[in-house]
């Protein structure tokens, strides 16, 4: 089979890199618009009800992701794949992947990258904002771990991904969805750490067709950075430890040892 038939689908299906970027820009660009109102009668609220500010915040982000969906499937038939449900094993392998993933980069290039970013000051900004969400309990786990998982994944994995499958390779749309998912969190350190997520989630969502998995996987995720803001000592360090990249290098094994056999089970029986 020709090599640029495999690499390029057809250039009239699907979108391209650049595509996606603009879908990106447009998402960001609707929800901070429509989040506006929410925080300015959320400040002003704040004045009687305490608290109330952080409540029309998540309401605003809610809606702002809401009205970009919606805004997608007004202009072509779109749904979110969400059935038929995947199996398990899909499940456990996305955990199995993320948690080594974790264990790996937090104790290599991810405790590097902490230190020599400490210090810079948009980074210690945005580390403010999201120790910010810690504050009310309830908020800071809705935003994290519910909405962030499921509207990120129908943006960069339902919409975005989705159409880049349409006309990349499997692998070039899956990096591609994975640098847009990485541009979207606007900081280094978070950038390179989605970018690599994002890889496992691609990978996942185009094995199993459906979006279910992929939001567990992010919830997985996201929950484990929130009880870090809780418990930074416990969770978080800026220092690799050799123990837990090890842990995670064996586990990492493990998971791709099971995931190449059970798919060269599954090969092997729809062959016979």
């Amino acid at each position: 089979m020709d090599n640029s038939i495999e690499e390029e689908k057809g250039v009239d299906k699907g979108i391209s890199f650049l595509g996606g970027i603009k879908l990106l820009l447009m998402c960001l660009l609707i929800t901070i618009i429509v989040d506006i109102p929410f925080v300015i009668v959320g400040n002003i609220l704040e004045h009687f009800i305490k608290g109330i500010s952080s409540y029309a915040d998540v309401l605003g982000s809610i809606a702002g992701y809401y009205i970009f969906i919606r805004n997608i499937k007004n202009k072509e038939d779109y749904s979110v794949k969400v059935l038929p449900t995947p199996k398990f094993k899909y499940f456990l392998y996305g955990a199995l992947l993320l948690i080594s993933y974790i264990l790996i980069y937090d104790n290599s290039f991810g405790a590097l990258l902490d230190n020599i970013l400490k210090n810079n000051p948009f980074q210690k900004w945005f580390n403010e904002a999201l120790n910010d969400m810690s504050i009310n309990p309830i908020t800071g786990f809705a935003q994290i771990c519910i909405i962030a998982p499921i509207f990120e994944e129908i943006v960069c994995r339902g919409i975005i991904l989705e159409r880049l499958s349409k006309r990349y390779s499997t692998l070039k749309a899956i990096i591609f969805s994975a640098l847009i998912f990485a541009i979207m969190h606007l900081n280094l350190i978070q950038g390179v750490n989605a970018f690599c997520i994002g890889v496992i989630l691609g990978w996942i969502y185009l094995k199993t067709n459906s979006i279910v998995p992929c939001i567990f996987i992010h919830f997985l995720n996201n929950f484990i950075s929130y009880l870090s803001t809780y418990a930074p000592k416990k969770y978080f360090t800026e220092k690799a430890d050799i123990k837990e990249l090890i842990v995670g290098v064996v586990i990492f094994i493990i998971a791709i040892v099971v995931i190449r056999k059970t798919e060269k089970d599954k090969a092997q029986s729809v062959e016979v």
